[in-house]
């Protein structure tokens, strides 16, 4: 839902740097799934190490 969000927040100030809102929408749940996904491969590195 924090891509929500975001594309609210961005609608809301009124297209800060120019950017189209629906290039907002398209490009955020990408971003915020990256970001997911590599928080995810980072607690497992941490794990793993913890344990070594």
């Amino acid at each position: 839902m924090l891509f929500a969000v975001v594309t609210t927040v961005w609608y809301l100030i009124g297209n800060p740097l120019g950017i189209d809102n629906s290039y907002v929408v398209a490009v955020t749940p990408l971003i915020v799934r990256l970001i997911d996904h590599s928080s995810g491969r980072m607690l497992v590195f941490c794990k793993t190490n913890r344990a070594a």
